[in-house]
Order: C-alpha cells, then sequence, then structure tokens
C-alpha cells in the first residue's frame, strides 16, 4: 500500500464520492481506488518540481475530476484512465508545465518517470497515468 506524501484523498476525488468514502478512512480510498504506480509517480513529480493541484472542490474552487472520475462522471472518455484510478490531471504552481513534460519525455526510463504509460499534449496541465507500455521505453503521447 502506498499512501502519497503530498496529496490528500480529497484533492483526488469528487466530492460525492469523497462523502461515500469517509467512514471508511483514507487508506481505505487509496487502496481501492487508486493505482499505487500512479500515487508514488505524483509524489516524484512533486518532490522534483514543486506544488502540484489536483482537485480544487475541497478548497473552494471548481475542479472536481482531475483525478479519480467515477462511472457517472460525463466529463472525459468512457475508458479514461482516471476511472481506473490510473490517471491524473495536475496543475504545477511554480514550474511551467511545459518544462515538467518535456523531463518526463527526455528520460522516460528514469525511476521518476518508469511508471508513466501516456502524458497528454498541448493542454495547460500535466496529464500523465500509468496504462501499460506498447514499447517498454517509450511513454506514449496524445492529443485531447
Amino acid at each position: 500500500m502506498y499512501i502519497p506524501e503530498h496529496f490528500t484523498i480529497q484533492e483526488m476525488v469528487p466530492p460525492t464520492l469523497h462523502k461515500e468514502i469517509a467512514h471508511r478512512g483514507p487508506a481505505w480510498a487509496w487502496t481501492t481506488l487508486f493505482d499505487s504506480r500512479l500515487l508514488v509517480t505524483m509524489d516524484r513529480i512533486r518532490n522534483e518540481f514543486g506544488p502540484m493541484e489536483v482537485n480544487t472542490w475541497n478548497k473552494g474552487g471548481g475542479l472536481m475530476f482531475r483525478g479519480f472520475r467515477p462511472s457517472s462522471c460525463a466529463i472525459g472518455a468512457l475508458l479514461s484512465q482516471h476511472r481506473f484510478g490510473r490517471g491524473v490531471d495536475m496543475f504545477p504552481l511554480e514550474t511551467e508545465v511545459g518544462v515538467v513534460r518535456r523531463a518526463i519525455l527526455t528520460n522516460p526510463c528514469s525511476p521518476r518517470n518508469q511508471y508513466i504509460g501516456a502524458i497528454e499534449t498541448d493542454i495547460p496541465w500535466l496529464h500523465l497515468d500509468t496504462r501499460e507500455r506498447l514499447v517498454s521505453n517509450q511513454i506514449m503521447t496524445f492529443k485531447p
């Protein structure tokens, strides 16, 4: 089991889901909803590039589907990696997103990046996921 050092369960789930899992505790949610490779990767990226924002609903913001997306969520693809706990959209607060994306893509096999299967390009945030790689030493890129 891996519990992130830099992210809370509120940042990773929508408010309706948070209400449903609150009584079970965050450890239950981390292990049930998320791929531990994603959580490790998020912390490693945060350690190197500074604070990252995922969902903001718990701070009064409007973002609520950038982590886990339940099947009832109309945002994103039907089989999005977010729906399997393998995808996240992070917004770097101190580093340009392009800098982070380039650092990941230029060194895909580093310990920081070893679990990343795909990155979305041409968006103002960092989407990454831990789907299996089609080629072991390459991270797939895709556009919205």
